[in-house]
């Protein structure tokens, strides 16, 4: 279906007619799905990944994707990049084969076979309770998440990635465990409807542009143990910062 909205060369599936519309099946002999591929496939509302599709490393394959609901992936892909659909505001439903060595879902969500990272989360989620087996969170892997309202992090995880809650602008309330030390680039910037966050007392560092945008924020207290706050990471949060 849609077959001939494809551009492939070779076994790489380089990009696709924006103008696709409905659901797509990947023909066989595909075995990587380029970066961008898909990006801005406004009309694509599924896709079916064939057995024979390996890789899905490149950034945003299905970036922006608006209408993207449903999205299969075989047993045979094993490198798939945490921001593959972010900005896919409609994706509710992603579907990993029980035969897959590397990646498992729960709850919509895509984690790595042992539970312990979250590669990526369907952005139509609007509260997340990450499993207390994960100790990593993929880069970008809300990203663009709209309408998120809530996330509870577990108490495993050190570190908050690059973008990770980028643009999550219906996001309110985040429970950050205890022990980050570190929170990256952008990771939660354009979040206009975050109100306040508790940053833990072991907290390093805090990443360029990390809360910028964040224009409802009205009190962040930075812990004495913040050794490096990155240019721009409070831009545009009109509340007070403390330190």
């Amino acid at each position: 279906m849609n077959e001939d909205k494809l551009k492939i060369e070779g076994s790489h599936l380089v990009g696709c007619d924006k103008n696709v519309e409905g659901c797509v099946d990947i023909p066989e002999g595909v075995k990587a799905i380029d970066e961008m591929a898909f990006e801005e496939c406004k009309g694509l509302t599924g896709v079916v990944i064939p057995e024979g599709v390996t890789d899905m490393s490149g950034c945003g394959a299905f970036a922006e994707c608006c209408n993207l609901k449903r999205v299969v992936i075989p047993a045979s892909l094993t490198n798939i990049s945490s921001d593959t659909f972010q900005r896919c505001p409609s994706l509710d439903k992603i579907e990993v084969s029980k035969d897959n060595p590397k990646y498992c879902v729960e709850n919509g969500a895509i984690y790595s076979i042992d539970r312990t990272e979250l590669v990526c989360c369907p952005a139509a989620k609007d509260e997340v309770i990450i499993p207390e087996s994960v100790t990593s969170i993929g880069k970008s892997a809300f990203s663009g998440a709209n309408k998120l309202t809530r996330v509870v992090i577990p108490s495993g995880v050190t570190c908050i990635e690059d973008d990770v809650f980028h643009d999550c602008c219906s996001l309110k309330e985040v429970v950050m465990p205890p022990v980050v030390t570190s929170i990256g680039k952008m990771a939660f910037a354009g979040c206009e409807s975050l109100e306040k966050i508790e940053l833990p007392e072991c907290l390093e560092e805090i990443g360029d542009d990390a809360f910028n945008s964040c224009s409802k924020l009205s009190e962040v207290e930075i812990p004495k143990s913040v050794s490096h706050i990155g240019v721009w990471a409070f831009e545009g949060c009109h509340g007070v910062v403390k330190k």
